[in-house]
């Protein structure tokens, strides 16, 4: 997710855990930057991005 805002964002990600082939419940999502897990839902999750930056984060079953 980036944006090239001159200010903060907040944004909502979808997330297609079926496509993906996931459970939410059976998932970790971690910020490869921080290493910080991330909270989602079944419907996604929310990032709060800073102004011209970007956010990556890595989706996989959790162990």
């Amino acid at each position: 997710m980036s944006s090239f805002r001159e200010e903060d964002v907040v944004a909502d990600v979808a997330i297609d855990w079926d496509r993906m082939g996931l459970d939410p419940a059976h998932t970790a999502v971690t910020d490869v930057l921080t290493f910080e897990d991330m909270p989602h839902t079944e419907g996604g999750v929310q990032l709060e991005v800073g102004a011209n930056l970007f956010r990556m984060l890595s989706i996989r079953a959790a162990e």
